[in-house]
């Protein structure tokens, strides 16, 4: 034995001893802490390859959000991005595909409106450039009635009268329009 250790006296001359040989205790405690060791380093191993895969996965989904964002904001209204799954990235795509249709219809709206603008100005102008000459055809036309003893030339100058009164009424509603 490598150490004999002895306990106290249990009759005069008497003790209990007891023989210990710590190569054979230590050597099934050495495996277990091997074993321990290398079970430690296999849960690691499968973590580290778990937080890979799905960071790497995660990194995916997180790269589609930041490439939609970009081309929305450089003018791609049309940008969609893929919602597949019920996590929060899957509900902030979702989002963000609302808001690029809320932008487009928004944009498309101002756009219509500013049609409409440059329509009312040009139809303002038009009809400003309509009635001047309407005016002086009008001036001439009742001078012309007011002084012209001939009926039948009075009949076609207020024939003429008429027309050119009707004229101005359509161009009234047209701008009213």
């Amino acid at each position: 034995p490598d150490d004999l250790l002895t306990g106290p006296e249990i009759l005069p001359g008497w003790r209990a001893a007891l023989a210990v040989e710590a190569s054979r205790l230590v050597r099934p405690l050495s495996r277990i802490r091997e074993m321990l060791l290398a079970g430690a380093l296999t849960v690691v191993a499968l973590v580290g390859a778990f937080v890979a895969l799905f960071g790497a996965r995660l990194n995916r989904r997180i790269g589609r959000l930041v490439d939609g964002s970009m081309a929305l904001a450089e003018g791609r209204l049309d940008t969609r991005i893929a919602d597949d799954g019920n996590d929060e990235l899957a509900v902030l795509a979702r989002a963000f595909n609302r808001m690029a249709e809320r932008q487009r219809d928004t944009l498309k709206a101002a756009v219509e409106a500013e049609k409409m603008a440059v329509l009312g100005r040009f139809a303002t102008s038009f009809a400003h450039e309509v009635r001047n000459p309407l005016a002086a055809v009008k001036t001439a036309v009742q001078g012309l009635l007011a002084t012209d003893p001939n009926s039948d030339h009075r009949r076609l100058l207020q024939g003429m009268d008429e027309e050119v009164d009707r004229l101005d009424e359509s161009l009234r509603e047209f701008l009213a329009y």
